[in-house]
């Protein structure tokens, strides 16, 4: 059974995925057995659910939870207009910031990253090379295989 993590630690993983320009739907389940859904469509939120709710009251509900599992699927998933939110409103209720200095940082990030691997946080490492065998051109490479780290 996956962990929950608390609220920063989901919204971080949603801003990734904003930063990203990802399209599909974010599920979140929470400790209390409440779920929420959140619609992204290149980037950008485009509705919210949660509970018996869905719009900006949504939101509302989910900037209240306080730890939750969390999964990303491509797929987007139908919603109703009046599920529909603005995606600049979402931003200030659930406190995530896009500015140009975070998406900067985020791409020009040399070690590491966060990712989300089925609801989990993980850190990716980017290839490096080797300095002592550098001069040979050969690279070494730390292998992962389902988020576990290879030796």
């Amino acid at each position: 059974m996956k962990p929950y993590f608390p609220l920063p630690t989901l919204l971080e993983a949603l801003t990734s995925l904003l930063h990203q320009h990802k399209t599909g739907t974010f599920f979140i389940a929470s400790d209390i057995n409440t779920s929420a859904r959140i619609g992204l469509d290149k980037g950008q939120i485009i509705y919210c659910y949660c509970q018996n709710l869905s719009g900006q009251p949504a939101v509302t509900e989910i900037s209240n939870i306080v730890s939750a599992r969390f999964n990303f699927s491509r797929a987007p998933f139908p919603f109703y207009p009046k599920a529909k939110v603005n995606h600049h409103t979402t931003l200030d209720t659930l406190g995530i910031s896009l500015d140009q200095k975070t998406t900067e940082r985020q791409h020009n990030q040399n070690e590491t990253s966060h990712l989300v691997y089925r609801g989990q946080v993980i850190k990716k490492i980017t290839p490096t090379v080797d300095k002592k065998s550098s001069s040979k051109g050969k690279k070494t490479f730390k292998l992962r295989y389902r988020g576990q780290w290879l030796n």
